[in-house]
């Protein structure tokens, strides 16, 4: 089974989960855009605890397909230019391979733009799916971490991340859980999250 995390936006809580994650060896990208609340040292300091920083464009759209190919190319690959400037090291620059659609909205031409820019794959919003990647484009997740709210189709999200894992394990699938820092916080789920881990290991 293969176990991946994934958090969006660059909130100011990113550090915080970071270690969190870090303390329960649990692997993660970080999808950061240029207008996140993240200095640059933080996210270097994200990235030296050992986890993945992603590409989720400039000014984060509220519909990505919606702009020009132009308008795509600048906001994915500035937001990479200036993630990997960033990460810079002695040795050069460092690759951020990973991208994650702001909201999840794409089309065709979206995601051939984000592999003309030198991603090697991306992320999508949907959520359910254990199975392992068809399109490195188009990464489905198992599980956001999110209240329960009918009203958004979202299930307990507790029993739904414990389901899928069984699930997962049973069947050497892959197990992804993400949600954004921002909204950990807004609905007092750090507890819940920390439980869950504990309950993984």
């Amino acid at each position: 089974m293969l176990i991946l995390s994934s958090w969006d936006d660059g909130s100011k809580h990113d550090l915080r989960l970071a270690k969190l994650l870090k303390k329960y060896n649990i692997p993660a990208i970080f999808y950061i855009p240029t207008c996140c609340e993240l200095s640059p040292l933080e996210i270097t300091a994200i990235h030296l605890l050992g986890f993945e920083i992603g590409g989720h464009t400039d000014t984060h759209p509220q519909d990505l397909k919606k702009l020009s190919p132009k308008q795509q190319t600048d906001e994915i690959l500035g937001n990479k230019l200036w993630l990997e400037s960033i990460l810079a090291d002695g040795s050069g620059v460092l690759k951020v391979n990973s991208f994650c659609y702001p909201r999840g909205r794409y089309d065709f031409l979206t995601e051939r733009i984000v592999k003309r820019c030198g991603f090697t794959n991306a992320r999508t919003t949907v959520q359910g799916s254990i199975e392992h990647p068809v399109n490195k484009f188009r990464t489905k997740t198992s599980v956001h971490v999110y209240p329960e709210t009918p009203r958004f189709n979202k299930p307990d999200w507790l029993k739904e991340a414990k389901r899928l894992y069984i699930k997962a394990k049973k069947e050497d699938g892959v197990f992804h859980i993400w949600s954004h820092s921002w909204e950990i916080e807004k609905f007092g789920l750090w507890k819940e999250l920390e439980e869950f881990f504990i309950w993984m290991k």
